[in-house]
């Protein structure tokens, strides 16, 4: 869902020119404010989603900890805002460590298990060539 709300939040940048401000947080998405003439939302039809958690996302332009555009972040499983560390789930760093490294450690599998495929495929049109030109 934080995926979600990252491309609403560029949509309404596309939109209007600027991230919504700290101050007007994640609501701006839903409800223009300060008489936005470009505004086209709103951009989350069924608000602003809280976490897997049911923690609310928190949300900082312009950016305070990592981000190069704005923060997005949810407090993770322990719901203790942890500035984006800890079990912080965040927009600048990806995901947190347990769930990249499961990422990461399934990318892994996916591109040995396809080298293997493709060795195995190659053995085997390597060996039917071979077998062709037999007498």
């Amino acid at each position: 869902m934080m995926s979600v709300i990252q491309e609403q939040v560029t949509q309404f940048k596309t939109d209007t020119g600027h991230y919504p401000k700290t101050e007007e947080g994640l609501h701006a998405l839903l409800v223009a404010t300060g008489g936005i003439s470009s505004w086209k939302g709103p951009y989350l039809r069924r608000g602003v989603p809280n976490d897997s958690w049911d923690h609310a996302y928190i949300y900082y332009y312009p950016p305070r900890y990592g981000s190069r555009e704005f923060d997005l972040y949810s407090r993770g499983k322990n719901g203790i805002d942890e500035n984006g560390k800890g079990d912080d789930i965040s927009n600048w760093g990806g995901y947190n460590k347990w769930i990249y490294d499961k990422e990461r450690l399934l990318n892994r599998y996916i591109a040995i298990l396809l080298v293997v495929i493709i060795l195995g495929l190659t053995a085997v049109f390597v060996s039917k060539k071979r077998n062709n030109r037999r007498p």
